[in-house]
């Protein structure tokens, strides 16, 4: 089993639950994506460290978006969710303000 970071194990869960949703068998997924059955299996088991092209297939056959984000804005948007405060942080502000088309502040 290969090394897993939270953001590894939170991408395998996410791909084993939507192939474990799908209307479509293990076996139509994998041949959709191009890949064998194994190799399906190895990746969703954490057997296999998948190339970015398999999980731009997968993420295709199983109707998902395969996206990268910045950290920072990644961890506020979860902790804003819930308590609905916003960092004071300076460079967080920064991003969040940037990405909601507000020019910083002080």
């Amino acid at each position: 089993m290969l090394a897993t970071t939270s953001s590894t194990a939170s991408l395998r869960n996410t791909l084993r639950s939507a192939v474990d949703n799908a209307p479509l068998s293990k076996q139509d997924i994998a041949q959709r994506a191009g890949i064998s059955r194994r190799a399906l299996y190895s990746l969703l088991e954490g057997a296999a460290d998948p190339r970015l092209s398999t999980l731009e297939a997968l993420s295709h056959v199983l109707g998902l978006d395969l996206f990268i984000a910045p950290k920072a804005v990644h961890q506020i948007q979860l902790g804003s969710a819930s308590t609905g405060k916003r960092s004071e942080h300076s460079r967080v502000r920064r991003l969040l303000e940037e990405g909601a088309g507000r020019s910083p502040q002080g």
